[in-house]
């Protein structure tokens, strides 16, 4: 895993492993991070239970349209709070 480019830091001490997730992305993003200026494809996985309200957000540089590809591909994850990840929503613009 290595460092996470994201303009909105991650919640702190939260380890992404420990979050209760749903099992499947529930949100996928790919487009260009305006804080960045770089493609990328970022997949939201919601908190569920105890962790309602955060968000386990896996990152890879580039546009990934094969669950086979993304599968195989390594990633960037951390743990955002819903606040956060609106921020990001806002954030990346769609294109390619």
């Amino acid at each position: 895993m290595s460092a996470t480019l994201l303009a909105t830091p991650p919640v702190a001490a939260t380890d992404p492993a420990a979050v209760t997730a749903t099992a499947t992305a529930t949100e996928t993003l790919r487009g260009v991070d305006a804080a960045t200026g770089r493609v990328g494809t970022w997949h939201l996985v919601a908190g569920s239970g105890p962790d309602a309200g955060l968000w386990v957000v896996e990152h890879v540089a580039g546009h990934v349209m094969s669950d086979a590809v993304w599968m195989q591909t390594a990633k960037d994850v951390t743990v955002l709070d819903e606040g956060a990840v609106l921020a990001l929503r806002e954030r990346v613009r769609p294109c390619c």
